[in-house]
C-alpha cells in the first residue's frame, strides 16, 4: 500500500511549489504569479491537483505532468491564446509539451521534482509534518529564486549536460565564495567584539559589576519546557552570569508563541530588548513557568543590550529543551 497523506500536507506542499514557481516566472519577467493567499481559487486549485496527480502516479514524467494540466485547464473553460488572460480564459501554454518553449518545460520538471522531493522523505503523517513543509513552503521561492539568480538558464543547456549538472556546478561556485566570505566575517567580528569591549572599559572604567537581587537557576520538578510552553502561559526573562537583569521587564508568552521541534519548544516570535535598560550582557534566556525558570537557552558570547542598543532575538532564535 502506498503512502498516506492528508490534504493539509498536499496543500503544504502545493504551496512550495506555487512559491517555486512564481520566483521562476518573475525570473522570467512574469510579475504577475501573486502569493498563495492572495492567489485565485483556481490557480490554487491547478496546484493542489497536480500534486495529487504526482503523488498519485510517481513515475509520471514531464509531459504528463503537462497534460494533466492541460486537460485541468480545458476542463474549466480555458483556450488556448497568445496572452495569457484570466479574464478571457486563454493561455499561451495550451500546447503539446514538446511545443512549449524551454523554461516553460522547465516549471513542469520543477515542480514534479519539488513533490517527489518534498514528500519522499515522509512516511504516513504524522502531526508536526505539515508544520515542517509549511516552512520549506515559505523558504521555496528563496530558494528558487537563489539559484537562477546564480546564473541559471535553461534555455543554454542540452544533451549530456544537464540542468542538474549545471546546478551543482553553481552551487559548488557559490559554496566557495561562502566559505571565503565566512572567513572574512568572522575575523570582523571579533574585531567588532574587541573594540566593544573596549569601549565599555572607557564608558564606564571604575563601574563595579552590578549584583542581581535573583539569582535564576532550574526549578526542581518542572515540568518540561515544551509541556510548559504548549499548555499555558509562561515568561522569558534574562540573565547576566546567573543573575536575573531587572532592568528588561518579563516577557509574556502564550502557547501560539511556540512550535514543538523535536522535544522542545521553539519560540517564533521576534523579541526586542528595551533600549533604555542599563547596558548588559545577556548570556541566557530562561523560560519561567508558575513563577519558576523551568528551562533555559544559552545565548553563546553574549548578547550587548541597553544603553541605547538595538539588540533582539529573531524568531526561531531562542529553543528550550
Amino acid at each position: 500500500m502506498g503512502k498516506t497523506f492528508s490534504i493539509g500536507f498536499v496543500t503544504a506542499i502545493a504551496m512550495a511549489c506555487h512559491a517555486a514557481n512564481a520566483a521562476w516566472c518573475e525570473y522570467g519577467g512574469d510579475t504577475s504569479q501573486k502569493p498563495w493567499a492572495e492567489a485565485p481559487d483556481w490557480q490554487r486549485d491547478s496546484a493542489i491537483v497536480g500534486v495529487e496527480f504526482h503523488l498519485a502516479n510517481p513515475d509520471a514524467g514531464d509531459a504528463a505532468s503537462h497534460e494533466r494540466w492541460m486537460e485541468h485547464k480545458l476542463a474549466a473553460g480555458w483556450k488556448f491564446g497568445e496572452v495569457k488572460d484570466e479574464k478571457k480564459k486563454t493561455h499561451p501554454c495550451l500546447v503539446p509539451f514538446d511545443q512549449l518553449p524551454p523554461d516553460q518545460q522547465f516549471k513542469d520538471r520543477l515542480f514534479r521534482t519539488l513533490v517527489h522531493a518534498t514528500a519522499g522523505g515522509f512516511g504516513p503523517l504524522a502531526d508536526e509534518d505539515e508544520g515542517r513543509i509549511l516552512l520549506l513552503a515559505t523558504q521555496m521561492g528563496k530558494i528558487a529564486a537563489a539559484i537562477v539568480a546564480l546564473g541559471y538558464e535553461p534555455q543554454a543547456y542540452s544533451g549530456e549536460y544537464s540542468a542538474a549538472d549545471h546546478i551543482i556546478g553553481l552551487l559548488s561556485e557559490a559554496k566557495d565564495k561562502v566559505g571565503e566570505l565566512e572567513g572574512k566575517l568572522g575575523a570582523a567580528t571579533a574585531k567588532v567584539e574587541t573594540l566593544e569591549g573596549k569601549l565599555d572599559k572607557l564608558a564606564n572604567p571604575k563601574a563595579p559589576k552590578k549584583k542581581r537581587a535573583v539569582m535564576l537557576a532550574l526549578a526542581d520538578k518542572a515540568p518540561t519546557a515544551l509541556e510548559a510552553a504548549l499548555t499555558g502561559a509562561t515568561s522569558l526573562v534574562f540573565s547576566e552570569e546567573g543573575g536575573q537583569i531587572d532592568d528588561i521587564k518579563p516577557i509574556e508568552l502564550s502557547p501560539a508563541d511556540f512550535r514543538k521541534d523535536g522535544g522542545r519548544a521553539l519560540l517564533t516570535r521576534r523579541i526586542e530588548i528595551d533600549r533604555d535598560a542599563a547596558f548588559v550582557r545577556i548570556d541566557h534566556a530562561w523560560l519561567i513557568a508558575d513563577g519558576k525558570p523551568v528551562a533555559k537557552c544559552e545565548i553563546p558570547g553574549g548578547l550587548p543590550a541597553g544603553n541605547g542598543r538595538a539588540a533582539m532575538f529573531d524568531s526561531g532564535h531562542l529553543i528550550f529543551g
